[in-house]
């Protein structure tokens, strides 16, 4: 008995009869023979995705990154070689997890190059320099060969949060609030030396004027 397919536009297709490609495209529809045929299905479209990477600073302080990435796959037979993408004839689900593990492997390969990034920072300069990370590690991945496997493309990194563990949040704070304090001092000096400044001219300039009217 014959069953009728119909691919999304948005999914590459691959039909295999007995074991063998009979057919190959985005969108496909076609009949087919259930006993003998496995059909593939590799989304194109973008995909969004978020992580959490621990890592630590080159003055070995332990950092949170919070992320969010966009890829997608641009090679579709290099992606179905790799992963299984063969969906139930009967309930047109995928028969593995392999493509929900898709964007955490690719999530694996984004914290290798963010650990380099982070080693290579003090703790200041990781919590500051997130978007300077980010760039960095995007440009990377973007002309290096460690996605190719993946048939996946890399299409953007945000870090969109980096922080310290509780107690160096802490002690950041407080020194901070120091930090404040002095500078606040220092304008309350710097405010009472220019009154006293102020006030020499102002005796100084009384001064000439009464030697003036003398003469």
């Amino acid at each position: 008995m014959f069953n009728f397919f119909k691919g999304e536009p948005t999914h590459y297709v691959i039909k295999y009869v007995g074991g063998r490609v009979a057919r190959e495209g985005a969108g496909l529809a076609f009949y087919y023979l259930r006993h003998n045929t496995q059909i593939v299905t590799v989304p194109t479209t973008s995909t969004d995705a978020s992580f959490v990477f621990n890592e630590v600073t080159n003055n070995h302080q332990a950092v949170t990154i919070q992320g969010q990435f966009t890829y997608r796959i641009r090679d579709p037979k290099q992606a179905a070689a790799l992963l299984n993408f063969t969906i139930d004839l009967h309930r047109r689900s995928y028969v593995s997890d392999d493509p929900e593990q898709l964007s955490q492997r690719v999530a694996n390969v984004i914290q290798v190059e963010t650990r380099a990034e982070v080693q290579q920072r003090s703790l200041e300069e990781t919590l500051t320099q997130s978007s300077a990370m980010s760039t960095e590690v995007l440009a990377r991945l973007q002309t290096s060969p460690l996605l190719q496997p993946l048939g996946v493309e890399l299409l953007s990194i945000y870090f969109l949060s980096v922080k310290p563990t509780p107690e160096m949040a802490k002690a950041l704070e407080a020194d901070y609030r120091e930090s404040l304090l002095r500078r606040a001092d220092e304008a309350v000096y710097a405010r009472r030396a220019a009154a006293v400044d102020e006030e020499r001219k102002i005796k100084e300039r009384e001064l000439e004027t009464e030697r003036t009217l003398e003469q």
